[in-house]
């Protein structure tokens, strides 16, 4: 419903925003656009990268699976799935294993595919 301000935000918006896409229809293309423009910002060689990719490619799967429109489980599971990377990325860069950069990229592209204005 909103563009989050940080990842905590971010997660505790999933549903909200990612309810808005499924009610018009654009949950399966903003999910996809997301998780795949999420994984360039974390290379495979960066060994403590994995947890988000994790994620990511479980993200990805749903949204590339999803037929249009998903049924509401599909939206479900796509705002956990969504609130668990939010959550993971922030964490893994309190705890310093992905840098503060890599973060706000998530962040940023969550705001541009996920978040509605």
């Amino acid at each position: 419903m909103t563009h989050a301000v940080s990842l905590q935000a971010a997660a505790g918006l999933a549903f909200d925003n990612l309810q808005v896409k499924w009610l018009g229809n654009q949950l399966p293309l903003s999910i996809v656009q997301f998780a795949s423009s999420v994984k360039p910002v974390f290379q495979e060689q960066d060994v403590n990268s994995h947890p988000v990719i994790n994620w990511n490619t479980i993200l990805w799967s749903l949204g590339s699976l999803m037929v249009n429109p998903p049924a509401i489980a599909q939206l479900g599971l796509a705002a956990q799935y969504v609130f668990r990377m939010c959550w993971m990325t922030n964490q893994l860069r309190v705890q310093t294993l992905i840098t503060a950069p890599q973060a706000a990229s998530v962040l940023s592209l969550y705001n541009q595919f996920l978040a509605v204005p």
